[in-house]
């Protein structure tokens, strides 16, 4: 969950009044979606819980061993991981008017310029850090042989949590999630067969 930039916000209605269940802070992050009957969720498991409830055929199987141990490591991996790409975020993504935001947001939150970030935490002590747990992940890939998800053959949320930062990665640049793949151990190919497996929901990626 990422709060957008000030370029993104212009384009979405005031939704502060609209959100359910209440939303305190930041008032706009990445994903928020908008229902039919014009209720605002953000926050990708509310979101996932509501589209469960509201359409219930086929279910999506949220809770697992594999997402609970994913929700644990989440703060542990982006921060381990934030030399790496907070850096890269607005020299590869993002519009010249919108890098001032990330720059001034992000040097905040971190205590120090993303120069001097990457400089320390950056590169091989970056990539050093989150290895064990990307190894890890690609072994929980493998431990169900009927592949390609943590269930075997049944996509569940974990996978789509998964797969969404592999994708965030890829989007960064393929260099990073090529390094991502050579850091993930014997089993690192369980990362491309998850991308493969949840291609019929990942290419409609335009709305």
């Amino acid at each position: 969950m990422s709060p957008l930039t000030p370029s993104l916000s212009r384009k979405v209605p005031n939704i502060t009044t609209s959100i359910t269940p209440p939303w305190k802070t930041p008032t706009y992050t990445v994903p928020t979606v908008r229902f039919p009957d014009n209720t605002y969720i953000m926050d990708s498991k509310r979101i996932a819980l509501a589209i469960n409830e509201r359409y219930p055929s086929p279910p999506l199987q949220i809770e697992s061993k594999y997402y609970s141990w994913l929700e644990a490591n989440y703060g542990k991996l982006m921060t381990d991981f934030e030399g790496v790409y907070l850096p890269n975020i607005p020299r590869r993504l993002l519009s010249e008017a919108s890098q001032p935001y990330w720059y001034r947001t992000r040097e905040e939150a971190v205590g120090m310029s993303l120069d001097q970030l990457e400089k320390e935490r950056g590169g091989e002590v970056g990539w050093g850090l989150v290895e064990p747990l990307l190894t890890e992940v690609a072994g929980m890939l493998r431990e169900n042989g009927e592949g390609p998800f943590f269930l075997g053959k049944e996509v569940s949320y974990a996978d789509f949590w998964w797969a969404g930062f592999l994708l965030f990665v890829k989007r960064i640049g393929e260099d990073l999630f090529e390094e991502l793949l050579k850091r993930s151990g014997v089993d690192s190919a369980a990362h491309t067969e998850l991308l493969e497996g949840v291609r019929p929901w990942s290419e409609r990626d335009s709305y």
